[in-house]
C-alpha cells in the first residue's frame, strides 16, 4: 500500500536549527547550510516508518547520530568522502507512536567546531491503523461449477451481461460467466475482463472483505 501520511520537519525544529548555527562564526554557518527533514508513512501493520534525510552543502568529516539509541552505533557512515554530505536512514515505530526525534552531531574537517542539529516530527499515531481486508476470490474460483452457488449472496447472476457492468467492451455482449469460462477470448487486448469479474463478485459478496487488492486469500468454501 501506498503512504497514507507525509509529515515534514516543523517550524519549531527549523528555528532550533538556526539558533544552533548562530553560535558559529557567520562565514562557517553560511557555508554549512544544513537541513534535517523527516517523512512519516503508515505501514500495513499499523507501524510507522520514518525516513530522515540530512544534507550539508559543505564537507564534514564526522557524522555521529546521537539519538535515538536504535540508530546510534549502526552502519551509518561515520566519515565522508570529500563531497557535500547527504545521508538518509529509517526508523520503524510501533503502532500508536505519537512522536519521533533525532539528533545529528557534525564535526567539520577544517575547523574545531561541533554542531548538534535536532529535528522532531509528529507521527500519525492511532490514525495509522493496520490494514483490514486483504481478501479476494479469483476468477478461477467463481467459474468452478461447484462454486456457482456462491454467486447467490452477491446478488449477481451468472447470466448477467459483462457490458452492463463495464460498458460496451464486447460486441457479442457475453455473460459474466462466459467471460470467466473463455478468458482466451475475452481477456485479449489487455481488457482485464477475467479479473474484472473476480473483482466485481468479490466486492459484492458480504463474506469477502475485498479492499481492491487482488490477493490469493478467498474465505469462501
Amino acid at each position: 500500500m501506498k503512504s497514507k501520511f507525509r509529515t515534514l520537519v516543523g517550524a519549531g525544529a527549523a528555528l532550533a536549527m538556526v539558533a544552533t548555527l548562530q553560535l558559529l562564526p557567520a562565514n562557517v554557518a553560511h557555508a554549512y547550510n544544513p537541513t534535517l527533514d523527516g517523512i512519516a508513512a503508515c505501514q500495513d501493520d499499523g507501524s510507522i516508518k520514518v525516513t530522515w534525510t540530512f544534507v550539508s552543502d559543505t564537507v564534514v568529516s564526522v557524522i555521529d547520530v546521537v539519538s535515538p539509541a536504535a540508530i546510534a552505533g549502526t552502519d551509518i557512515p561515520a566519515t565522508t568522502d570529500g563531497a557535500p554530505t547527504s545521508l538518509s536512514y529509517t526508523e520503524v515505530y510501533p503502532a500508536g507512536s505519537t512522536e519521533a526525534s533525532t539528533s545529528v552531531t557534525i564535526q567539520y574537517d577544517h575547523a574545531m567546531y561541533t554542531v548538534v542539529t535536532d529535528a522532531t516530527i509528529a507521527l500519525p499515531g492511532d490514525d495509522c491503523a493496520p490494514r483490514v481486508g486483504g481478501e479476494w476470490c479469483s476468477p478461477g474460483y467463481w467459474r468452478q461449477p461447484h462454486h456457482l452457488d456462491s454467486w447467490a449472496a452477491t446478488g449477481i447472476s451468472t447470466g448477467e451481461f459483462y457490458n452492463d457492468y463495464f460498458g460496451p467492451v464486447f460486441a457479442d455482449n457475453p455473460t459474466l460467466l462466459q467471460v470467466l469460462q473463455s478468458p482466451q477470448i475475452y481477456n485479449r487486448r489487455g481488457s482485464g475482463s477475467f479479473n474484472n469479474v473476480g473483482d466485481l463478485l468479490s466486492g459484492a459478496h458480504p463474506d469477502v472483505d475485498f479492499d481492491g487488492e487482488r490477493v490469493e486469500n478467498c474465505p469462501l468454501n
